[in-house]
């Protein structure tokens, strides 16, 4: 087997690094139109996570900041917690049509060949023109639990921040707790006379 140059593989090397910033432009296009163009419960993917996206401060962390926070929390989970019912629900019905519309595609083929007097077509192409009769409710099945998938997302992202959150306010009440201790003891040695004066 012969060795590549130096120049082959620099060849090589630079191929594949246009393949790589191609692929890269095309995923950075495809998630800005599903970011600005998918619409999910009457709103794109944008608008939902501008209303609903909760960021964990990462500065200044106090009580007044982590009851903020743990607000905003409470009202996007609300949301959520509703839209993803409501997507569930959507997700299930439709998969109970998209199922129902095949069998009933599929009893309407049968009927029509009969009516007509034609020979009825085997199971398998029976099967494919079913499938075809059903395809409109198959993509409304499958857009409703890609829904369902987008709530179930943002559900998580609530659960993390507030784990996050729920951690960052015990670490807020022990500073409280250290720092009032630490006024006590202090208080302590100016009442009781804690210095050799």
């Amino acid at each position: 087997m012969q060795e590549l140059t130096d120049q082959q593989i620099q060849e090589l090397a630079r191929k594949l690094s246009e393949e790589q910033n191609k692929v890269r432009r095309a995923y950075l296009e495809q998630k800005k139109t599903l970011d600005d163009d998918m619409v999910v419960s009457g709103k794109t993917v944008k608008e939902w996570k501008d209303e609903l996206w909760i960021t964990v401060p990462s500065a200044d962390m106090n009580p007044q900041v982590c009851i903020e926070t743990n607000l905003a929390i409470m009202r996007a989970a609300a949301i959520v917690d509703y839209e993803h019912t409501k997507a569930e629900m959507r997700e299930q019905v439709l998969a109970k049509q998209a199922s129902s519309a095949y069998y009933q595609g599929m009893d309407h083929i049968v009927t029509e060949f009969k009516a007509s007097d034609k020979r009825i077509p085997g199971a398998a192409t029976l099967e494919v023109m079913a499938e075809v009769s059903s395809e409109l409710y198959k993509r409304i099945a499958i857009e409703a639990s890609n829904e369902l998938k987008f709530w179930k997302n943002f559900k998580d992202h609530l659960q993390f921040v507030k784990k996050l959150m729920e951690q960052a306010g015990y670490a807020v009440g022990a500073e409280i707790r250290s720092e009032g201790y630490s006024r006590y003891l202090e208080s302590l040695g100016k009442n009781y006379g804690g210095s050799n004066g």
